[in-house]
């Protein structure tokens, strides 16, 4: 089980790289969950892999931005495109199925201001 907390701004290639005043970040089997605070016109990429032991996820985007945007990107384990949409919207929504095991997250912004977190839970 792997969960964990940024606080400031961080940056590296496959993890937190939003300038943010705090980035939250837990990565657990069949739970993923983000959340970036007080993004100030972030440009970065951010890339996870997480463990989805069943086909479909819940996605659920709560955005509150006042500027820019950001795409959340979702491929299951054999790199089928699930889910991509900007985080402006709240979003909940079910992916359409897919291939267990090792799921790419992604994270592009996009001269984001403001706020966002969203929620990816294993659906059977």
């Amino acid at each position: 089980m792997l969960a964990l907390a940024v606080l400031g701004p961080a940056a590296c290639a496959n993890g937190p790289a939003a300038t943010a005043s705090e980035v939250r970040i837990t990565n657990t089997t069949d739970l993923f969950q983000y959340g970036a605070l007080s993004l100030a016109g972030s440009t970065d990429s951010e890339s996870y892999t997480w463990q989805n032991t069943g086909p479909r996820a819940q996605i659920d985007v709560t955005p509150a931005l006042m500027g820019g945007g950001a795409t959340l990107t979702v491929r299951d384990a054999a790199g089928t495109l699930l889910y991509q949409e900007d985080v402006r919207d709240d979003i909940d929504t079910l992916s359409p199925p897919g291939t267990p095991g090792a799921w790419s997250v992604r994270i592009d912004f996009d001269n984001t201001v403001g706020s966002f977190t969203f929620t990816l839970k294993k659906q059977d």
